[in-house]
C-alpha cells in the first residue's frame, strides 16, 4: 500500500509504501522487497518518484498520513 504523508521533519509530501514483513513471509520474499529497495536507489528518471529512503516499524515515523 502506498500512502500520502507529510514529513513533521521537512513539511514535505513523501510517498510511503507500506511492506508487511510478518513471520509467515518466506526468506524469499524479504530478499526480493530488500532488492526492490536497492533498485528504488539507482533508479533517476523524471517520471518515478525518487526514492528517499526506508525504515521498518509499524508507524510511518515522523510523517502524518495526509490520505483516508
Amino acid at each position: 500500500m502506498v500512502r500520502k504523508c507529510k514529513s513533521l521533519l521537512d513539511s514535505k509530501i513523501y510517498a510511503i509504501k507500506s511492506i508487511p514483513l510478518g513471520d509467515k513471509r518466506i526468506d524469499g520474499a524479504k530478499l526480493k522487497q530488500m532488492q526492490e529497495v536497492e533498485i528504488l536507489k539507482e533508479l533517476k528518471h523524471p517520471n518515478i518518484i525518487e526514492y528517499c529512503g526506508y525504515f521498518m516499524g509499524l508507524d510511518f515515523g515522523n510523517s502524518k498520513i495526509l490520505d483516508p
